[in-house]
């Protein structure tokens, strides 16, 4: 098991992975074979493997092209490393069905992250989905 510090540069290798684009060649260093990614609103199940998360932050990508994930607070304890994200980019491709409207996101979101030798396990993501759809005017936020 590696030490708090050490799992917590496990973490954000991933996240700068993300950001540059690299995840194909990081994932299998940093994301366990058995890995499972829990996502807490729905929005892209079934997430699995090393394979699988790259697949994620490509369809990710895929529509936020320059996307760039900042940690704005992570911390650990045991074998778990929690996060507090915010993504920023610009709506370019389809996301959740969404076709691109060009505008400038900004989505919050709460992940925790379990790891087992160095590797993330598993993985519990929480992404501010309606806040994402409200910002992209495919529903109308309200009071």
């Amino acid at each position: 098991m590696g030490t708090v510090e050490e799992n917590i540069e496990v973490v954000k290798r991933g996240m700068a992975a993300a950001n540059d684009d690299t995840m194909a060649t990081v994932a299998p260093q940093i994301i366990a074979p058995g890995f499972i990614r829990h996502d807490l609103a729905n929005a892209h199940p079934g997430v699995a493997g090393p394979g699988g998360f790259t697949d994620f932050v490509r369809t990710v990508r895929s529509g936020m092209p320059e996307l760039r994930i900042t940690a704005e607070d992570i911390f650990g304890a045991g074998d778990r490393v929690a996060m507090r994200i915010r993504a920023t980019g610009t709506h370019k491709g389809e996301v959740l069905g969404i076709p691109p409207t060009g505008k400038r996101v900004e989505i919050n979101g709460i992940n925790l992250y379990r790891l087992e030798n160095g590797k993330i396990v598993e993985a519990w993501q929480l992404p501010d989905v309606w806040g994402f759809m409200c910002q992209v005017g495919a529903v109308k936020s309200g009071g």
